[in-house]
């Protein structure tokens, strides 16, 4: 009896590590991986940043993970573990799904600004964008309509 609820509670652990990660971990998953280009700015280098351009006043961290130089194995790992990442708290902005690819954008909204946006592109050139900071829903706009 002891055996089979060990069993059980591992069973359950792992399920709920492979569909519970975060974006943070997916994106430190794949980062290091060969052919996978990535680039995270936090810290020093947005303050920096911040000084000399004024529309980057509200991003706190900016990670960008593309994994198209990747192969096929890392590719289908990546699609299939953002495509289970935890959405607790997040809200699906849009979803575009068109053949093999699928393009999701999530965002995390908390007192009236985005506190996180997440661009997951998966298919064949799978992709990640990864935004942290007290975004406007005004500044998106003027991106988006620019």
């Amino acid at each position: 009896m002891k055996k089979l609820l060990l069993i059980a509670v591992l069973a359950i652990g792992c399920v709920s590590f492979l569909y519970g990660q975060s974006a943070g971990d997916v994106y430190a998953s794949f980062a290091s991986e060969r052919g996978a280009q990535s680039i995270s700015v936090g810290g020093f280098a947005t303050w920096v940043v911040k000084k000399f351009n004024r529309d980057m006043k509200s991003v706190k961290s900016l990670r960008v993970l593309s994994l198209a130089e990747c192969n096929g194995s890392v590719r289908e790992k990546f699609n299939k573990e953002a495509a289970a990442m935890s959405l607790d708290g997040y809200t699906t902005l849009v979803r575009v799904k068109e053949d093999s690819e699928d393009v999701r954008v999530l965002i995390k909204v908390k007192d009236d600004a985005i506190r996180e946006l997440i661009v997951f592109s998966m298919g064949d050139d799978p992709a990640m964008i990864h935004v942290k900071g007290k975004l406007k829903t005004s500044d998106i706009e003027k991106y988006i309509n620019s």
